[in-house]
């Protein structure tokens, strides 16, 4: 069974011939996307009638904040396309060109008249989701060859979709529990804001079918890579800078920029009765990240030093790369990592995001040094 999957921010392309979100026969459709089908069981839910007539759920009311789609087609999976695609195509920022007799079309569908191919037109929608939060809204309906689908892009913030979802609470102050990386991120410090008296809220980071997954308080809900900023953020002590800094190569000149290709090094103090170890990984804003250093002893009654080289990646001409100095008593459990060997952060490895948290779930701010880098061409 061949139906469109969704996962977030990646490019839909539809061209061809088109009938209100109807791809006749004549269409070429390209679907630039990855990622695993919608579950059978979704599709297996689809409610068989007596009556051939269009459901009378098949219209665009809905909740504020909640984009409709509505699809139709022989088959379940067609009318689930064409619900996509008719998503696309109420976002006119992202259109490359416009389908004008799409109106008159849909009128046709609602009152249960036949699609007629004279009122195709061409249309070509570019969209990138961002969010991975495509529903179906009700049941799809299938009867004699026919099949109604409506589906809802929930595009409101994440905080306001969590905020709906908690329990009730306790009366206590909202707040997070579980890695500090979590429970110190924006989206908790607005939920304390947006939904007070809720308690302690355990909050947990998962990744299934290369999809990450949040669950708070047992409400569980999609996270796109463009939202880690926003359920992620990352703790730096306050004396960091008196115990890790960037320097010159050859002086303890400390910087704050370098140019690409140029190599510099990460001075760390001597150790105290407290921490004896360090660990380094490199961070990058759309939440990928590599171990560099992984559980090195701090050289007793001196300074540490690593050697860094600047490197923007293929087509930038400016970054800011953001070094997390872990320092700690215990060696850390860093073969939870399924890579911990990469040094090189690909572009999958936000997805190892839920085994960095179990690393380091158990630490405290005074754990961490956030330091970054500004790298520019030439």
């Amino acid at each position: 069974m061949n139906v469109v999957p969704l996962t977030p921010r990646r490019s839909i392309i539809l061209s061809g011939l088109a009938v209100a979100g109807m791809c006749l026969s004549a269409c070429s459709i390209r679907l630039h996307l990855a990622g695993t089908q919608v579950p059978e069981a979704q599709v297996a839910s689809s409610v068989s009638a007596p009556s051939c007539e269009t459901p009378v759920w098949f219209s665009y009311q809905s909740r504020p904040g909640i984009v409709i789609g509505l699809g139709y087609s022989q088959t379940v999976e067609g009318a689930y396309r064409n619900a996509v695609e008719d998503i696309a195509r109420q976002r006119p920022r992202r259109l490359q060109s416009e389908c004008k007799d799409r109106y008159a079309v849909r009128r046709s569908i609602e009152s249960g008249e036949e699609l007629r191919e004279h009122s195709a037109c061409e249309t070509r929608v570019s969209l990138e989701l961002d969010y991975p939060s495509i529903n179906y809204q009700a049941e799809p309906l299938v009867c004699q060859g026919r099949a109604w689908v409506k589906l809802g892009l929930d595009q409101r913030s994440l905080v306001d979709r969590l905020a709906e979802r908690l329990p009730p609470g306790d009366g206590t102050q909202t707040r997070c529990e579980g890695a500090i990386p979590l429970r110190k991120s924006r989206l908790c410090q607005d939920l304390a804001l947006r939904a007070p008296g809720r308690g302690s809220l355990p909050v947990s980071l998962s990744q299934t079918d290369k999809r990450l997954r949040l669950t708070i308080a047992g409400e569980s809900i999609d996270v796109a890579p463009a939202h880690l900023d926003q359920i992620i953020r990352w703790p730096s002590a306050d004396d960091c800078s008196e115990w890790a800094d960037f320097q010159t190569q050859d002086s303890p000149q400390s910087v704050q920029e370098v140019r690409d290709g140029s190599h510099y090094r990460l001075k760390l103090g001597a150790p105290s009765a407290a921490f004896s170890h360090f660990s380094l990984l490199a961070l990058y804003e759309d939440g990928r990240f590599g171990l560099l250093v992984g559980n090195r002893e701090l050289l007793e009654s001196t300074t540490s030093s690593i050697s860094l080289q600047a490197r923007l990646e293929q087509g930038q001409e400016q970054a800011r790369d953001r070094a997390l100095i872990i320092r700690h008593t215990e060696p850390l459990d860093w073969r939870a990592l399924p890579n911990r060997g990469r040094l090189v952060a690909t572009s999958d490895s936000h997805l190892d995001l839920p085994d960095l948290m179990n690393v380091v779930g158990e630490l405290a701010v005074k754990n961490f040094c956030l330091r970054s880098m500004r790298i520019f061409a030439g």
